[in-house]
């Protein structure tokens, strides 16, 4: 509840909410509808019109069982930048998993690449990280 909590606080000019979800298995994150928002399909096809542009703001669902908010979990009480830079990044991940481009690439890739430095300088440990990014069941649609 405090990652969801501190993300909502980071990303409060671009979601209306961040909850934990309960439909997530495989997943870290997905938008979804606000409750008195549109919905995404039909926000689609509303941008792909000519001349209908709607923005609404979604709610950002994250997995509190995915390895991945588990570990920002675990960073939010040593590194807030990363989280903050996670959270960007997570936001971004669940826009291109509905077709959406981020909405700032240039942002999106000096993020990601920290990140990935971030990971890559880390000590390794004894642990297969294909095997902590996989656990969990099937999702059906994520």
């Amino acid at each position: 509840a405090a990652l969801a909590a501190f993300i909502k606080q980071v990303l409060a000019k671009e979601v209306s909410d961040v909850t934990l979800s309960s439909r997530l298995v495989n997943s870290p994150v997905c938008l979804v509808a606000a409750a008195a928002g549109p919905d995404l399909a039909l926000e689609k096809i509303l941008k792909q019109s000519k001349g209908g542009a709607l923005k609404a703001q979604h709610v950002l669902e994250i997995n509190p069982d995915h390895s991945l908010i588990r570990a920002l979990a675990a960073h939010l009480k040593t590194d807030k930048s990363v989280v903050e830079d996670a959270a960007h990044l997570l936001l971004d991940q669940a826009r291109i998993a509905e077709g959406e481009t981020p909405p700032d690439p240039a942002a999106f890739t000096e993020r990601l690449g920290r990140l990935i430095l971030m990971g890559l300088t880390a000590p390794v440990t004894g642990k297969s990280r294909k095997k902590t990014a996989r656990k969990g069941k099937k999702d059906s649609g994520d």
